[in-house]
Formats: C-alpha cells, structure tokens, sequence
C-alpha cells in the first residue's frame, strides 16, 4: 500500500490512470513479472514488469 500512497500523491501522477496504477501494484504484490498488455504505454513509466504486446 506504501508504494500506491507514494505514486498516487505524486503530483505529477494524473488521476485518469488510477486503475492502471492499482492494478499494477496489485500485479508486483502478487509476483507477476510479465504484463500482457496491448497499452504497454500506460505501465512504461512504473517499471514493474516486463511489457509485451501480444498484438505486435
């Protein structure tokens, strides 16, 4: 929860992407080390997971 408190009062952080920023945290508690994603631009910036898009 510490890591969503620090990100989520950033100021630089907008608010439209706080279920990208929930989720993701969620996913690195549970371990997940790869994101399938087709929006790998959306979880860029956290530096959490390794980004695929399975489209491309």
């Amino acid at each position: 929860m510490d890591q969503l408190n620090a990100v989520w009062n950033s100021n630089s952080f907008p608010a439209f992407r706080s279920f990208d920023l929930i989720l993701a945290v969620t996913l690195k508690n549970y371990g997940v080390k790869t994101l399938y994603t087709r929006n790998t631009k959306d979880f860029d910036k956290m530096k959490y997971f390794e980004l695929v898009n399975p489209l491309k």
